[in-house]
């Protein structure tokens, strides 16, 4: 999980690619980066010695340096920061090498997006976290077993470490002396001592040296961990020897005990401290679950198992939480970690013993469905902990309300790591969000073929940004009572050049995903305020004619909105009164005080404000009344069913908006008898085909040309 506050190194001299990244990290919601930016190795290397970050965005291809001798630099100076390497192509052989090298992740120049950024700063920085953290116990680890060596080699009693099996492997000096022989000759040797059933009791053994001679010994065993396995430590006093002792050492029989009790304490201390040092690499401290180190060894026995048995079934599912961040942001980071605990318990409650659930990391959660008769059991369990995960959750004195959505890959199709199951099932998940939440979908190749596409679509989004393939289109919106046009609806097209004319449908939801909307649409007000000042200058008895232009939802969450908008204004000279900024029913649901306040500014500036598509959305009438529309557009949909029960619902939103003081436009009108009845109904303006359908602007100019030389 990521931390509130990260700083992360981008080094690469691609201006392009470092402003997209600085786009990117603008715009994630889970934590605020302060990024750094070099554009080459040594300046790399020089800020990494003066300054801590959490992770590094590396190019392969610098000024100074170029492919895998850059991440093996980095690496070997600074080991503990993890490493995202940046590259123009893709090359899964060179991504595996940059790996190896000591790179965490690996993405590929303009086809990713910021939901691939975010994931592999999160999951880099984790895996980095977790191999540190292994680093570290494995070096407590070793420490632990030298000490303990250290202890055992300097106890008075023979002391001898036996595996499971009886073989000998410690053996320390007293031990040799007793044996007569040295710890090289015995270690390996078996014990040739059957275990006595109740292992904590003293008995007695005989013991022949080399010489012939036999001994008589006390032996005690108990039962402890040596390297990380079970074993057996053998405390042997000889008889003689210990009476002998304990008449002329009397005095110091009870130093004596005391310091066999420490030792035999201190091996139950650190065989306590080895368990549970192995038990905190393999599992989430959070939810006691498995982590995502040991899911990803589960998982990668079960492809081993399917690659012998091809009747071996298992499938994945990714799980995250829908509208965590929200619980996160309203009731508080420990009131979330508590529902995450309770999540894990209902979905361990869901599954069957065998089956495998982990926490792969803040809300995510990934299950492994092992040994499966069939597939349909993995739709039952889908099905049980959607349901599950809908009813409410107590926690911290809150009910809270959570669902879940799942993306599933099965066990089938030519997937050989692990990581390409995890990806397949990331993209079901996906699918499941785009289609609603709280359900579940299968991955099929359908699936990536649509991800593939969609993510390159998004590169052509952006570099049909940069390279001006964009072009605004204007819709004449007409009197219905002159029949002469009083102004145009600003509407954006994308001039692909390979796919032609791509429809708003298409782009417009890549482009709010990613980021792009927001600057695409002060583009658009630029285009269509600059063009309507050009054809007053060109028509001055068009000087009332006015400019309809969409603003987002996401431009009103822009502190500088009016702002933004008074500089399109400035810079292209177009008065107030001949702008009219057209608004949707979700854009007011989503953000209403903060939108009632923008509009009430726009408004008093001198600026129309319309409702666009009414109708078509939650259609509140405290809308109406509460926000300080001059004029409602009526859905196109309306207007194609006048004819049929819609006419009543046409005249009624007409008769509401007359009542508002609001004048009314209708969108979609195709026929005459649109246009007619419309007047009829008091309708003032309409736009459509009938009239003219959106054009560019050399076209729009003509129309232009055709009013003032006579009406139309």
């Amino acid at each position: 999980m990521l931390t509130p506050e990260i700083r992360i190194l981008l080094i690469d001299r691609d201006r392009k690619n470092v402003k997209l990244i600085q786009k990117f990290l603008t715009q994630a919601k889970d934590f605020q980066a302060t990024l750094v930016c070099v554009d080459c190795l040594e300046a790399g290397l020089n800020v990494l010695k003066g300054e801590n970050f959490e992770i590094v965005l590396c190019s392969l291809l610098l000024p100074d340096e170029e492919g895998l001798d850059v991440v093996r630099n980095i690496h070997h100076l600074f080991p503990q920061i993890p490493i995202v390497v940046l590259s123009r192509q893709i090359d899964e052989s060179r991504a595996l090498a940059a790996l190896r090298e000591g790179a965490q992740d690996y993405l590929v120049k303009g086809q990713f997006n910021l939901h691939l950024l975010v994931r592999a700063l999160r999951h880099s920085i984790e895996r980095q976290r977790l191999h540190l953290d292994l680093e570290r116990q494995t070096l407590a680890l070793q420490t632990s077993q030298e000490q303990l060596q250290t202890l055992i080699a300097k106890n008075a009693d023979g002391i001898l470490v036996v595996d499971r099996s009886g073989a000998i492997q410690f053996v320390n000096p007293a031990a040799e002396a007793i044996f007569g022989r040295t710890a090289a000759e015995l270690q390996g040797q078996s014990f040739g001592i059957t275990i006595p059933s109740t292992i904590s009791d003293r008995v007695e053994i005989s013991i022949f040296r080399p010489s012939g001679e036999q001994i008589a010994a006390e032996m005690r065993l108990v039962e402890f961990e040596w390297l990380g396995k079970p074993a057996y430590l053998a405390s042997l006093r000889e008889i003689t020897a210990r009476k002998q002792a304990e008449l002329a050492l009397e005095q110091l029989n009870d130093e004596l005990q005391q310091a066999n009790e420490q030792l035999r304490a201190e091996i139950d201390r650190r065989s306590g401290v080895e368990s549970e040092l192995r038990y905190n690499v393999g599992h989430d401290a959070l939810t006691g679950l498995l982590n995502r180190i040991s899911l990803m060894q589960a998982l990668g026995r079960s492809i081993d198992r399917s690659e012998n048995n091809p009747n071996y079934l298992f499938a994945i599912l990714f799980l995250d939480l829908d509208r965590f961040k929200l619980v996160n942001d309203s009731l508080g980071h420990l009131t979330g970690d508590q529902l995450l605990v309770a999540v894990a318990r209902r979905l361990e409650n869901c599954l069957r013993q065998s089956d495998i659930v982990a926490r792969f990391g803040g809300d995510e959660f990934i299950i492994l469905l092992d040994d499966l008769k069939s597939f349909k059991k993995v739709t039952q369990i889908a099905e049980r902990i959607v349901s599950e995960l809908k009813q409410p959750f107590q926690v911290n004195g809150h009910e809270v309300f959570t669902s879940t959505s799942i993306g599933i890959a099965l066990s089938t199709g030519s997937r050989a790591e692990p990581d390409e199951f995890i990806r397949d099932a990331d993209i079901a998940l996906y699918q499941a969000k785009a289609k609603g939440k709280c359900r579940y979908e299968i991955f099929n190749s359908l699936m990536y073929a649509q991800v593939a596409g969609q993510l390159q679509l998004e590169t052509d989004l952006r570099r049909g940004l940069e390279q001006g393939e964009f072009v605004v289109h204007y819709q004449p919106i007409i009197s219905l009572f002159t029949n002469r046009m009083v102004g145009f609806e600003a509407l954006v097209r994308w001039n692909h050049p390979e796919r032609g004319l791509v429809p708003p449908d298409r782009f417009i939801p890549i482009a709010e995903e990613t980021g792009l909307l927001v600057p695409l649409d002060w583009w658009v007000l630029n285009q269509a305020c600059g063009q309507m000042r050009r054809w007053q200058s060109q028509f001055p008895a068009s000087q009332k004619m006015v400019m309809s232009v969409n603003l987002s939802g996401k431009q009103f969450w822009q502190p500088d909105c009016l702002e933004q908008i008074e500089g399109v204004l400035h810079k292209t000279g177009l008065p107030r009164s001949n702008l009219k900024l057209e608004v949707t029913e979700g854009t007011l649901i989503d953000n209403d005080m903060p939108t009632s306040r923008l509009l009430s500014q726009i408004r008093a500036l001198g600026m129309g404000l319309s409702i666009d598509d009414f109708g078509t959305g939650y259609s509140s009438l405290s809308y109406l009344h509460r926000f300080p529309f001059n004029t409602l557009k009526i859905d196109r949909s309306f207007i194609s069913m006048q004819f049929s029960g819609e006419s009543k619902i046409v005249e009624a939103i007409i008769v509401l908006a007359h009542n508002l003081g609001m004048n009314v436009i209708a969108e979609g009108v195709e026929t005459s008898k649109h246009k007619q009845r419309l007047r009829e109904l008091g309708c003032e303006q309409a736009q459509g085909y009938l009239f003219s359908p959106p054009v560019d602007a050399v076209s729009a100019t003509e129309l232009f040309d055709s009013q003032f030389a006579a009406a139309l």
